[in-house]
């Protein structure tokens, strides 16, 4: 009997990832880098100048479930309000419609 590998499902890989960049921010040190422009004038890291930031910023459990990123309240109500309303009417008229069929 041969055995077989089953990948996971989609969305289980990417919390899983996410799970794994939360866990980082709490072991991996933060801190930057000074950086310098080159004579094509990219910006570059300027190596040794490794700082530790004075304030860490640690990602609690919540803010793995919460990791969308924040859409301006007007442009929601701009997009979503009129598709929970068609949502809403299309939910009614199919309701109505198994009522009167008989469903």
């Amino acid at each position: 009997m041969a055995l077989t590998l089953k990948v996971p499902h989609t969305l289980t890989l990417l919390f899983l990832l996410m799970a794994t960049a939360m866990a980082a921010t709490w072991v991996i040190p933060q801190g930057r880098f000074q950086t310098a422009a080159t004579a094509s004038g990219r910006q570059a890291v300027v190596p040794g100048t490794f700082e530790l930031t004075a304030e860490r910023t640690w990602l609690t459990h919540w803010d793995l479930f919460v990791a969308a990123p924040p859409i301006p309240y007007d442009h929601w109500v701009r997009f979503c309000a009129p598709l929970l309303l068609k949502w809403l009417l299309l939910g009614a008229l199919v309701l109505v419609s198994a009522v009167i069929v008989g469903f």
